[in-house]
């Protein structure tokens, strides 16, 4: 389903988050930042922490079941996404991990760890990753087993500062994370089907990010 941000309401709804979910956003935030970091860096470690994070939170990829809508012009040229980091899949973190290792045998036996851990079974989760070009917007039709308490999290790679905005069906807007930076995270206590998650790249650059509904 296809909803144009142009129709939402702006009709916040306070919100507690329990404490597990609190727990939830707090530690994919900080994976995330030990992404960041370990890419910008290169360094094998905070890779290997994050992927250790993922797997504690018992996620696994999703199904093809989220429908984006992109608002305006959005395509990222092929070019520019090819000078990006790739998409943030647990084994990809440790393959670049291994690359950053440099033969290190600590660092080679954590990651050897960690593979033989996502081999698991995982509790479904929606997973997404995607580039959001500079400015633009982001949105997703996401169905949710209802009766359950839930969170989003949006992950960026720090090059800009996005948003994240949570509405139902009807354009209402059930709660947003506009704080500095590209790590947000929202509780879901609505018992909806349903919700749109919309992400908007306040800056001026390409941002790869990972969506977690969880």
């Amino acid at each position: 389903m296809l909803i144009s941000a142009s129709t939402f309401a702006q009709n916040p709804t306070d919100t507690v988050p329990n404490e597990t979910t609190s727990k939830a956003i707090d530690h994919l935030t900080l994976a995330g930042l030990l992404v960041n970091y370990g890419y910008e860096t290169e360094t094998a470690l905070p890779l290997i922490q994050a992927v250790k994070i993922y797997q504690e939170l018992n996620l696994k990829p999703a199904t093809d079941s989220l429908k984006p809508f992109v608002e305006g012009e959005s395509e990222v040229l092929e070019e520019e996404i090819s000078s990006m980091r790739p998409a943030r899949t647990k084994e990809q973190l440790l393959a670049d991990a291994t690359r950053f290792a440099k033969g290190d045998p600590t660092l080679l036996n954590l990651i050897k760890g960690c593979q033989r851990m996502i081999r698991k079974p995982m509790k479904a989760y929606y997973y997404r990753n995607d580039y959001i070009a500079p400015h633009k917007t982001h949105i997703w039709t996401i169905s949710l087993s209802g009766g359950e308490n839930s969170f989003v999290h949006l992950s960026g790679d720090g090059s800009s500062d996005l948003d994240l905005y949570l509405y139902d069906l009807g354009g209402n807007e059930i709660d947003k994370d506009t704080s500095a930076g590209d790590q947000c995270g929202l509780p879901i206590f609505e018992d909806l089907p349903n919700i749109v998650v919309k992400i908007v790249n306040r800056g001026s650059v390409t941002n790869s990010y990972c969506l977690t509904v969880y």
